[in-house]
């Protein structure tokens, strides 16, 4: 699709990160996920502008590729190509069928890293979701709700492959603060809205060690059935977990959250134990054994593990103490929510 150009124009769209705070690998077999919305977000820009070429512009490189499209909709990028930076653009230009003309896309995904290495927020989600979301304003498409979320998933399948829930999908386009999920409501594109306690705190925690999400997922599969009456038993223990942690969440009430988050972190270090999946490295342990020592709740975050860690309380004293002493050990501690 071609957009007639009579004035210039320019539209916006923003995704935010997300943290998976139950459920991690357990919503691939159909587990109810909790998942949380994160103030870091992606935003798309996509505007009308003199230059003969199309342009895209990337922010976490700070640099500029001109390009253009074929009739097939594939781009030929015509001077450095952008690489893994501009696989996105290229796959969504292809699966809308739009064709830019002297158009410039800005990705800025600065929000979703820091010091040039990513956070660890599910930033292909966030883009997936923003881009074809902005795509379809620009162009007029008309996309209902139902089809956006499905194009997504698709850009977002392509993008990174078969492995993975889909979930995060829709807690970006959701953009709801926190909400819940698994396989079932998401094949009928539903979810649950929840509120998050006022008394209740969470901070993400930055290590050095980085992960590969579908790396791990693919570790996880091959375990699981190799391991099969294992793996039905944590199941089965999980998933009771998680409807109690459903039901909590729901009663917005911080201390059975987070008991219910340790019971859950129990079988996780059982599943990362007895699979050998690598979700526990050594500074997620170091970080969690001085989390224990003044009875703090931590993680890592979501199915990946290694990069990010997450700490909740409902002391902001004992979650202020944890932080400095994060600091002295040189890792960083970050906002997560407004």
């Amino acid at each position: 699709m071609v957009r007639e150009q009579d004035s210039l124009m320019k539209v916006e769209s923003t995704a935010p990160g997300k943290i998976f705070l139950s459920g991690e690998y357990f919503v691939l077999d159909g587990a109810l996920a909790t998942i949380m919305s994160t103030k870091q977000r992606v935003k798309v820009t996509i505007e009308d502008q003199t230059d003969v070429d199309n342009i895209f512009y990337c922010s976490i490189i700070d640099q500029c590729f001109p390009f253009n499209v074929h009739d097939n909709y594939q781009i030929n990028w015509l001077d450095e190509n952008p690489g893994e930076f501009g696989l996105f653009l290229e796959l969504s230009i292809k699966k809308m069928k739009v064709k830019p003309n002297n158009t410039l896309f800005t990705i800025d995904t600065n929000d979703l890293y820091f010091q040039g290495t990513k956070i660890g927020l599910g930033s292909s989600a966030a883009i997936s979701v923003a881009i074809l979301k902005a795509i379809n304003n620009f162009y007029g498409l008309k996309l209902s709700e139902y089809d956006l979320i499905n194009n997504s998933m698709e850009l977002h399948k392509l993008h990174q492959g078969k492995n993975g829930s889909g979930l995060d999908i829709i807690s970006s386009h959701a953009d709801s603060n926190l909400i819940e999920c698994n396989k079932h409501m998401l094949s009928e594109q539903k979810w649950n809205a929840l509120d998050w306690p006022k008394n209740l705190m969470i901070k993400g925690v930055l290590t050095s060690q980085q992960s590969s999400t579908s790396s791990m997922i693919e570790k996880y599969n091959i375990a699981k059935h190799n391991n099969s009456r294992n793996f039905k038993s944590l199941y089965s223990q999980m998933a009771k977990i998680l409807e109690e942690f459903s039901q909590a969440w729901h009663q917005s009430n911080s201390s059975d959250i987070l008991n219910l988050l340790k019971k859950q972190n129990t079988l996780i270090k059982q599943l990362d134990h007895d699979f050998d999946l690598g979700i526990y490295t050594q500074e997620h342990n170091k970080i969690l054994d001085l989390a224990e020592s003044i009875d703090l709740f931590y993680k890592p975050s979501g199915a990946g593990g290694g990069d990010l860690g997450v700490i909740i309380s409902d002391d902001a004293l004992k979650m202020k103490t944890f932080s400095n002493e994060l600091s002295n050990m040189n890792h960083y501690v970050i906002d997560l929510r407004k």
